[in-house]
């Protein structure tokens, strides 16, 4: 870097030696997570400040814009759950099962859905006491709510050397809350039947139903008659089905809890074991749908099929329990800030649009050897790295201040020649008069969980069986006594009930509504009619029955062949601690011998070389031993006599010379003399010296020893006592005997010295203007 010596020389006094105030910051980020601004006590010296909420504050459009944007990706999944519970045209098939699976609470649920929707319209969630809405409301107000701050968290380590900026998906942390606040709606009779070798019995005879009914549904298309043994297997199977022991009765049961229902929303109107089965992988995400192909289970006998079960369960839990699961990754780091632990530091960010408000004094200034440069580049981006380029150019070193004396000494030179040649024509100017005034001038998705499903599958279709007309044989039994159709009706009503084949409510209407008919021996086969029109009726209905059956075991069969097994434990967040942007600590390289250092910090990756900073700056040694010139003063008289004796005779002088030239030597204490310090306040014990001289003229008559002080590098004050040589002689007859040497006590002196080549220039120069 350019030095202005002149200037620094002039200006040492006032830029140097005034401390420095700052008001300080506080650490802030921007919209993107990248540090904008950093806390600092003093010049150079940061810290960081636990204040977070005012660390953060600049994030908070972008906490509102990453909650409203999670809002918006659950909206459509409430809205399409209230759709399917509100219109019976709209899913039928969902819209059917779900109101017989919550046929005496439809309406508060379809309270608790709009409720859900308009919180994720309007950001806030009212207080609500009833129980189902607890988990929502908890979660919502942690993650969702739009006037408060979230999304963003700072860190800071206990030595105060790292911040961390944390992000938190709101989307993610909302599910993953929401999940383990709800956890425990899963009560123990719940956990009972979600339990693996549960799932597996109630798979089975789900699937053992349903083919059951397909079989007797494919019989009943073949039939030409009515046969007492298919209709009580019609009648049995549909018994079995809706007992309540039954595994599809235990299935509606515990989908009528509220862990279902406060989950069924998220996935779009979609009942699911597990909410929540998002991997890494969506192909790794298996089902139950191709264990439960029809085709498949009909090949496999009971005990291949609990093996197959089994294993399939084993693998959706391994699944489940995945520690990298997309959704568990709610939080990742977005910045990690570092500062050095001890010591001065420059800020860089290697984002060149952000600037720290910092002075360059630290970078700029001059250091000793063994020393180095700390330089901390901020912002780094994730895949890029930080480094410094050095360039080392050797230079004399000489302080600030001799420099700036340099300088004058030679602007005297210069004025020395131009006073030499100007001279001769001086008496010009006496022909003008007057002057001219011149006048002085002065010259900066998350993955939705979207299920694009059909209502039901084709599998599902077929249980809903399109029945074929067929003919009913007479029902035979014996009565004897046709004169009276009332007793005959009842009598063939005992007969049907002992057959278990009564159905009042279709017998009443077809017969006792019949007043009319009477019977007699020759309209016997009036009744037959009624009575196969009555086989037709209860038959139909129970196949009415089975095709309702088969509908909802189908549901609850895609239920399971949709889902993955729970996890039954809360789910703990897994932090993604890569760093989007962090901080690199760089160190220049110490050298041995005086310096003038270029320096370069830039940033690289792959691809690009970026520079994102210039600076240099002197590495200086430190000096035991120098040598000055300069004037002293003598603070008292003092006498220095001199006898000469010649063809004359004797003369003597008295010689008394308070200002003398002075030339000699300082014996620095400390470490030594540093040259490129500036300041005048420094306390550095370097700058104290011994200090031994000679008087000029007269070297050997005028003897000077002191302390002092360098007041900046080159510029000494000195103190100490001057040494005169005072000769006593002894003089008989008007010559000189003998002459003693005599060293004698003067007085204490004062002296200003600067370095020695700098002072002859100066008075070379200052003679030429005589």
């Amino acid at each position: 870097m350019k030095r202005f010596p002149l200037l620094t020389f002039l200006c040492f006094l006032f830029t140097h030696i005034t401390a420095q105030t700052n008001s300080g910051f506080i650490h802030s980020f921007d919209s993107k997570g990248r540090i904008t601004k950093l806390h600092y006590k003093k010049c150079c010296d940061y810290e960081f400040i636990a204040s977070s909420d005012t660390a953060i504050t600049a994030l908070m459009e972008t906490d509102r814009k990453l909650k409203k944007q999670a809002r918006e990706l659950l909206l459509p999944k409430v809205q399409e759950a209230i759709r399917i519970v509100k219109s019976n045209q709209y899913k039928k098939a969902l819209h059917t099962f779900y109101l017989h699976v919550w046929q005496q609470d439809s309406s508060s649920l379809l309270n608790y859905l709009t409720y859900i929707e308009t919180s994720l319209k309007t950001g806030v969630a009212l207080p609500n006491t009833n129980s189902l809405y607890k988990t929502f409301i908890q979660a919502f107000d942690k993650n969702l709510k739009s006037d408060t701050l979230t999304s963003f968290v700072t860190k800071l380590s206990d030595n105060n050397t790292t911040l961390e900026l944390w992000k938190i998906n709101p989307f993610n942390s909302f599910v993953m809350d929401l999940y383990n606040y709800s956890l425990p709606e899963i009560t123990s009779d719940t956990a009972v039947k979600l339990a693996k070798e549960n799932i597996i019995e109630n798979t089975y005879a789900l699937m053992e139903q349903k083919l059951e009914i397909e079989g007797l549904l494919k019989k009943y298309r073949t039939m030409e008659s009515f046969r007492k043994e298919f209709y009580d297997s019609l009648i049995t199977v549909h018994a079995n089905i809706t007992a309540a022991s039954s595994a599809f009765q235990q299935n509606i049961t515990m989908f009528q809890k509220n862990w279902f229902k406060q989950w069924f929303w998220f996935r779009g109107g979609e009942i699911r074991l597990n909410p929540i089965d998002v991997t890494t992988n969506d192909s790794a995400k298996i089902s139950y749908r191709n264990l439960l192909d029809t085709n498949t289970i009909k090949k496999l006998n009971n005990t291949q099929l609990s093996f197959v079960l089994e294993e399939r369960l084993d693998t959706l839990v391994a699944i489940n329990n995945r520690k990298d699961s997309l959704l568990q990754v709610a939080t990742r780091l977005m910045n990690k800030v570092t500062i050095p632990a001890s010591g001065a530091f420059y800020n860089y960010s290697a984002y060149k649009d952000i600037k720290f408000e910092s002075s360059k004094k630290y970078i700029l200034s001059a250091i000793e050897t063994e020393q180095h440069k700390t330089i901390a580049v901020h912002n780094v981006s994730l895949g890029e790295k930080a480094g410094l380029l050095e360039k080392n150019n050797p230079f004399d070193d000489r302080s600030p201040f001799q420099e700036g004396l340099d300088t004058v000494v030679g602007t005297l030179g210069q004025l020395a020649k131009i006073y030499a040649s100007l001279s001769p024509y001086a008496g010009i100017l006496d022909l003008f008069s007057g002057t001219k005034k011149l006048s002085n001038s002065a010259i900066n998705y998350d993955p939705s969980i979207k299920y694009d499903k059909n209502n039901i599958d084709d599998e599902t279709g077929k249980a809903i069986v399109y029945v074929k007309r067929f003919t009913i044989a007479p029902f035979q039994f014996e009565y004897n006594n046709f004169n009276e159709g009332k007793p005959f009706k009842n009598k063939l009503k005992i007969e049907l009930y002992n057959y278990s084949l009564l159905n009042e409510t279709v017998f009443n209407q077809l017969f006792y509504s019949n007043e009319s008919i009477k019977v007699a021996a020759g309209k016997i086969k009036e009744y037959e009619n009624l009575l196969t029109r009555y086989f037709n009726e209860i038959t139909s209905i129970a196949i009415q029955d089975l095709k309702k059956d088969s509908f909802l075991l189908a549901s609850v069969i895609n239920i399971y062949s949709n889902s993955t097994y729970p996890r039954m434990e809360k789910l703990e967040t897994i932090k993604d601690e890569s760093a989007v942007y962090f901080s690199k600590i760089l160190e220049t390289t110490p050298v041995q011998k005086p310096t003038e250092k270029d320096v370069t910090v830039f940033t690289f990756n792959s691809k690009d070389t970026t520079i994102i900073g210039k600076f240099s700056y002197k590495v200086g040694l430190r000096y035991r031993f120098k040598l000055s010139a300069g004037i002293a003063y003598t603070l008292s008289g003092y006498n220095q006599s001199k006898a000469v004796q010649d063809a004359n005779g004797i003369t003597i002088t008295n010689n008394v010379r308070q200002y003398r030239f002075i030339a000699g030597m300082h014996v620095y204490l400390g470490k030594g003399l540093y040259n490129q310090s500036t300041s005048l306040l420094d306390k550095d014990l370097g700058r104290n010296y011994l200090f031994v001289g000679i008087g000029i003229p007269d070297p050997l008559g005028n003897v000077y020893i002191g302390a002092g002080r360098d007041l900046v590098p080159g510029l000494k004050l000195t103190a100490g006592i001057h040494i005169v040589k005072n000769n006593t002689y002894l003089i008989q007859n008007n010559m000189i005997q003998e002459e003693r040497v005599k060293y004698q006590y003067g007085g204490p002196f004062v002296a200003l010295q600067i370095d020695p080549t700098s002072f002859i220039s100066f008075l070379d120069n200052l003679t030429k203007l005589k």
